[in-house]
């Protein structure tokens, strides 16, 4: 199985945008053919599933499809999860509560234009004969039992399913006949009320109060811990402990795919086994044993660990699951060629924006990866960069990066052409706000997404090597120059960002450190 992250799909010829997610293996034979209820805006849409499972978002617009596409897919992974579960058991009072939904559709519905006295009185009529048994097929049926079944599932049958489907509900045989009973009745008292309104009789229905508020039998249980809400504390708690804010960002995509992969969101219900099968998928998908190992795994043991840690789950189930990672062969140089960095640095020079692209990524074209070069920063460093984080000490021009990784920040001091192609003029231009990305419009991804479309622009310019990164290939080549032009190791490891024994987060000489930076050559782009 390729595992692909879950996002919303855009038909190509229409641009409307679809959910369109593969059912999970184990399930595919169980709900076959069957019709899923999934909330799409203000509606509800039926799906059939087969393979796969699709549904029309009814929007051209895709933040508003992401929006629905999240709330369909929770609904998809919640009907997957109660089919796992098998069916349900419904008390009297839960068939009634589901009726009153059906009421309360039906009386809104017809509320402001509820047609004729006479439809609604053949209304009640053909209900009280499917209770009799005559109604449709079951009145030509022999046996006055299979004339009552066949009648009440004829008239009853399909609203009574619309309703457990909407509820994401899969119940049992005995639960079906109480809420199909019950369906009958809430719909009988529905269509009085409508013969009133019919009639010009607007008063309330005395009887309105009987239905009881719906709840999902594992509601009135203790609620299951869910990947979502399990993600959310685990991600409030690093917030608050001041942790990298990279790792939150890397770690929800993550437990995004591995929701989607699962097609359920109960943690307390996740095996080893799961985690074993979605690393196999993600190998599957032609993902490297590294990025499996530092990143899916390390966040399903990290989180999942939090968890047992805080008395929330008994076990930890990825805390033994590991892949063995083979040492990858080393053809050529980490970071990029001089003939490379040439290259991504005349395009950045000479970078023009398109009609159609936001400020903050034209900018971060022009100027990210100069910046990387001379600072040897991460590129989401850069990207989170701010017009405040640069400054003078003493006389020396210098950036304040915050560490994605140690969430520690360092000054490091301007090379002299940074100065000389304009980015100090630029700064100073620059609103009170992050230079490479608009606060509003990326939702706390900002600097991470930036710093994933700079890579594919890196890519588009003729950077096609597989063998070294677009963004981290600076980083790289920092460290290398830096060795050959004798640069202090101590300083060195302090303008990355690593950290020394003995060695603190605050380095109080600029002068020092600008003396070691300005040994880095010039590029003649």
């Amino acid at each position: 199985m390729v595992l692909k992250m879950a996002s919303p799909w855009k038909d190509p010829k229409t641009g409307i945008f679809y959910l369109r997610i593969r059912v999970p293996s184990d399930l595919v034979t169980t709900v076959k053919g069957q019709n899923i209820s999934l909330p799409v805006g203000d509606e509800t849409v039926q799906a059939r599933a087969g393979e796969t499972v699709k549904a029309s978002l009814r929007t051209r617009d895709p933040r508003e499809a992401k929006t629905r596409f999240a709330k369909a897919l929770t609904a998809l992974n919640n009907f997957w999860g109660a089919v796992r579960r098998g069916p349900q058991k419904l008390s009297q009072k839960d068939a009634v509560a589901l009726a009153g939904e059906i009421y309360s559709a039906f009386v809104k519905a017809f509320e402001e234009n509820p047609g004729s006295y006479e439809r609604w009185a053949n209304v009640l009529e053909a209900n009280e004969e499917a209770r009799a048994g005559n109604f449709g097929y079951g009145a030509l049926m022999i046996g006055h039992q299979a004339k009552v079944k066949r009648s009440m599932e004829d008239r009853f049958g399909p609203i009574a399913d619309s309703i457990v489907r909407h509820k994401g509900l899969v119940i049992d045989g005995e639960s079906r006949e109480r809420v199909l009973i019950e369906v009958s009745k809430g719909l009988d008292q529905a269509s009085h009320q409508i013969k009133k309104f019919a009639d010009g009789d607007y008063s309330p229905d005395p009887r309105a109060n009987r239905f009881p508020s719906f709840h999902k039998p594992s509601e009135k249980q203790t609620n299951p811990l869910t990947m979502t809400s399990m993600f959310e504390a685990w991600e409030k708690e690093a917030i608050q402990l001041n942790r990298a804010s990279a790792t939150p960002n890397r770690y929800r995509s993550v437990f995004t795919n591995f929701r989607a992969f699962l097609g359920d969101d109960d943690a307390t219900r996740v095996t080893a086994e799961d985690v074993i099968r979605f690393k196999d998928a993600r190998l599957a998908e032609g993902k490297s044993g590294k990025t499996i190992k530092d990143a899916d795994l390390a966040a399903l043991k990290s989180v999942f660990g939090w968890a047992v840690e805080n008395k929330r789950l008994p076990s930890n189930p990825a805390a033994d699951v590991t892949i063995r990672v083979t040492k990858r062969r080393v053809e050529r140089e980490s970071g990029f060629t001089d003939d490379e960095a040439e290259t991504i640095l005349k395009a950045a020079l000479t970078y023009s924006k398109p009609r159609q692209e936001s400020e903050g990524l034209a900018s971060g074209k022009r100027w990210v990866p100069w910046i990387c070069a001379f600072t040897g920063a991460r590129v989401s460093e850069v990207t989170a960069l701010r017009k405040d984080s640069f400054r003078s000490v003493k006389g020396v021009h210098v950036v304040r990066i915050m560490g994605t990784k140690n969430g520690v920040y360092r000054d490091v001091p301007l090379h002299p052409q940074l100065e000389e192609i304009g980015l100090l003029k630029f700064i100073e231009s620059a609103s009170p706000s992050p230079l490479f990305f608009s606060e509003k419009d990326q939702k706390g991804r900002g600097a991470q997404s930036q710093s994933e479309k700079l890579a594919k622009w890196v890519r588009s310019i003729g950077i096609t090597d597989e063998r070294v990164q677009p963004n981290h290939g600076w980083r790289h080549r920092f460290t290398t120059k830096a060795r050959a032009v004798g640069m202090d190791h101590e300083k060195r490891e302090y303008i990355l960002g690593h950290t020394l024994p003995g060695l603190g987060s605050v380095y109080g000489d600029m002068a020092g450190l600008y003396h070691e930076v300005i040994k880095l050559p010039r590029y003649e782009v």
